[in-house]
């Protein structure tokens, strides 16, 4: 589906495609539980550099089997730069997740995140903006139903503030989350994508929500631009996370077995304070959207 949004108006994107076959060719042969989770996210175009431009990044991976017939594997990798000089700045993000399981009694966790801030010094009436740009893929695969429950997730944003006083300059947020085969008939698959009134984005997305192998895969490219009529000084913070659950048999969370998942809450928690989970949620279940 293609899609625009300017100002403030929200895409909750929900449709069926024919993308599956970016992620067949990378299953193993054998695979009865597979997640796989995919994210890259660019900001360049600066209009002014940022100063001290810092990253980190944490990944965490578990991977438990009880029986010797039974396998679990789980991986979690990614880099993240963020580079300025006087005349040059870009931010990239290229992460991702994966776990598999095989037999009666497994479980696997992968997770990467990454965050990074940046501070620019405005003079009074001059402009900051940049472009961004993404992709966000998950792909779950069972063989049957028999087999375990899938909980795929990925997601980026990014949020500007006054440095100062701490009063939100703008945001953005786009979150892709599939699951497959899970207990009580739970089904919580979307793609969602939100910003302010500063920010314009456009692209597509391509999603199959049903049957043993769902995926979805959204491409966008966008701007950020504000006028500062006094000097500003303003702080960006960019985040991402990619999360992959596998677990047998069918739970209505793949994801549960996992002790104090901290870097996944400390992300969330830069989204829900922002209103933006908030906001995601008031969308997909508000019967006018």
């Amino acid at each position: 589906m293609l899609f625009s949004k300017s100002f403030s108006r929200v895409f909750l994107v929900t449709t069926t495609s024919v993308i599956s076959t970016l992620f067949v060719a990378n299953l193993p042969a054998k695979a009865a539980t597979f997640s796989v989770s995919e994210t890259v996210f660019t900001l360049d175009n600066f209009s002014t550099s940022p100063q001290n431009p810092s990253v980190e990044s944490i990944t965490n991976t578990v991977a438990v089997s009880r029986d010797e017939i039974d396998i679990a594997e789980a991986n979690a990798e990614g880099t993240v730069t963020f580079e300025a000089d006087s005349d040059f700045a870009f931010l990239n993000a290229d992460f991702s997740s994966d776990a598999f399981g095989e037999g009666s009694n497994f479980f696997s966790f992968g997770e990467s995140s990454s965050f990074a801030v940046g501070t620019f010094v405005l003079n009074a009436e001059q402009i900051l903006s940049f472009d961004f740009a993404l992709s966000l893929v998950n792909f779950n695969d069972i063989d049957s139903l028999l087999d375990g429950g899938v909980s795929t997730l990925s997601g980026v944003y990014f949020s500007l503030f006054d440095n100062i006083t701490d009063d939100v300059l703008g945001d953005f947020i786009a979150v892709s989350n599939v699951e497959t085969n899970l207990a009580e008939g739970r089904n919580n698959d979307f793609t969602f994508v939100d910003g302010s009134s500063n920010v314009e984005f456009e692209g597509f997305s391509d999603e199959n929500f049903e049957g043993n192998s769902e995926f979805s895969a959204l491409f966008l490219t966008g701007s950020y631009l504000q006028f500062f009529d006094s000097p500003t000084e303003v702080r960006l913070e960019v985040g991402t996370l990619n999360r992959s659950c596998v677990q047998a048999s069918p739970t209505t969370d793949p994801c549960t077995r996992v002790p104090e998942p901290s870097n996944t809450l400390a992300l969330l928690f830069g989204f829900l304070g922002l209103g933006l989970v908030s906001r995601l949620v008031k969308s997909k279940f508000n019967s006018s959207y």
